[in-house]
């Protein structure tokens, strides 16, 4: 009897050992997960944003009060001379937007945001805020009432967005998650044991909010319709950026081959096309029939060394001295570099070479020209609501054209981060640089430089790494 419980305890040993997977820490933000045969099994991020409390993410101004009315903010974006001069912008789409935003049409009702008693026209589930004679200090999108049943999904995004009554005018757009966990674990961004993990995870995403979508539709009224559109507009815009963000930070990441020397080539190429197809929405999604992830993913690096060419001959031709910090990003030659710049940006053209990513010498340029952006946005996500067919040809121009591109932006800015982040290890050489990357990157659910590196440091306890 004794052999054989000693056998069993043998083999329990055994399997316990040969079924124990392993953590290996992946430069600063993330932990590899190989199993016990030693194959790479998962990637997570140990920066990925804890979000716990109220992150603000927009505002809604009163006409009466602002300096300038919503049509001037709007048009002072889509009139530039910056766009005139890109020769990458669609020349045929820009003078589409811009004849739909001289309408007279639009120009007649891109008034008040908020007029008088606006709050007395909307079906709220509770009836009191119609009857009040004045306007509600806070209320939150589940606050109106729907023709159809919500998901739960769909409610707990609705129950955390809020608007509340700013000190000086207009309403402050919020977002307070629900149920965050003291520590939330790691974000898997690629599970190999299940290839199409972020891609799933994309299209759930994209299914909430299309649905939140058809919902807005099936409600008549514009006020109500334009303030549901509006936080649902701001609330997605920011987390999709986030996850974009913390995805191509890795992407990068992958090809920087003292990171990942454990990797064989095949779970290294796995890794990335795993990436590039989480990169996906319903509307994309129909790509995948008749492409395969692999061959986008490589016709993708073949873009940027493309690029790569393109942005040094610019550089050269045109009297920039700079220094070649990696294959996708080079600086100004400045003992402490004042600029950088994207050599791989799809947004590089022949009138103004490669994207600036970052200007030490002009820290605030950037920074204005993302909130005048985002302040638009905000506007022509509301006033489209009131003005048909018009409004949605303003409001879809508008974030093809503006907004998706500034997004593009982000995500070179945070593929420099990630790249000095690994370049200076455990010392604070570019310390001075990701912290002004952090600063100008203008999204409330992205955590600081300090926050982050706190989740991480608890992450990393959390691991026992």
């Amino acid at each position: 009897m004794r052999k054989i419980l000693f056998l069993l305890l043998i083999v329990q040993f055994l399997f316990i050992s040969t079924s124990h997977s392993e953590n290996v820490l992946m430069g600063e933000r993330w932990v590899a997960e190989y199993t016990a045969s030693g194959m790479l099994s998962k990637i997570s991020d140990l920066s990925f944003p804890d979000w716990k409390g109220i992150y603000w993410i927009g505002h809604l101004d009163d006409q009466e009060h602002s300096k300038e009315s919503p049509l001037q903010i709007i048009q002072s974006q889509v009139f530039s001379r910056e766009l005139d001069e890109d020769p990458t912008i669609d020349s045929n789409a820009i003078a589409q937007l811009r004849s739909a935003l001289s309408d007279s049409r639009y120009r007649e009702e891109a008034t008040p945001t908020l007029k008088d008693g606006w709050w007395t026209s909307i079906r709220w589930r509770n009836n009191n805020k119609t009857a009040s004679q004045t306007a509600p200090l806070h209320f939150s999108l589940a606050d109106f009432e729907f023709p159809r049943s919500l998901s739960p999904d769909e409610q707990d995004i609705l129950e955390s967005i809020g608007f509340t009554k700013a000190q000086e005018t207009g309403y402050d757009i919020s977002w307070c998650p629900h149920g965050a966990s003291p520590l939330t674990p790691a974000k898997t961004l690629v599970d190999l044991a299940h290839f199409d993990f972020g891609f799933n995870e994309a299209l759930t995403w994209d299914g909430i909010a299309k649905g939140l979508g058809y919902l807005m539709d099936l409600i008549p009224e514009p006020v109500t319709r334009a303030l549901l559109q509006t936080g649902i507009n701001r609330y997605f815009h920011f987390h999709q950026l986030v996850l974009r963000s913390h995805q191509k930070m890795l992407l990068d990441a992958l090809e920087d081959h003292n990171l990942v020397l454990r990797m064989t080539e095949a779970e290294r190429s796995r890794a990335s096309t795993a990436l590039v197809y989480a990169d996906s929405s319903l509307l994309t999604s129909w790509k995948w029939f008749w492409k395969r992830p692999e061959s986008v993913w490589k016709g993708e690096q073949k873009k940027e060394q493309d690029f790569r060419i393109k942005s040094r001959s610019w550089l050269i031709t045109h009297g920039n001295e700079t220094s070649l910090f990696s294959q996708n990003f080079s600086s100004s030659v400045e003992t402490a570099p004042e600029k950088w710049f994207s050599l791989v940006s799809q947004l590089f053209n022949q009138n103004h070479g490669p994207v600036l990513v970052l200007d030490k010498q002009n820290p605030d340029n950037i920074l204005r020209r993302r909130i005048a952006l985002e302040t638009s946005a905000t506007l022509v996500q509301f006033t489209s609501n009131f003005i048909p067919v018009v409004g949605g040809i303003v409001s879809g121009l508008y974030e093809s054209i503006l907004v998706s591109r500034e997004d593009e932006r982000r995500f070179e800015e945070a593929r420099l981060s990630s790249e000095l982040e690994i370049a200076q290890g455990e010392g604070s050489e570019w310390e001075d640089d990701i912290i002004a990357l952090s600063q100008q990157k203008l999204n409330p659910l992205q955590p600081s430089r300090k926050e982050y590196l706190n989740l991480i440091s608890n992450r990393r306890k959390d691991l026992q790494l």
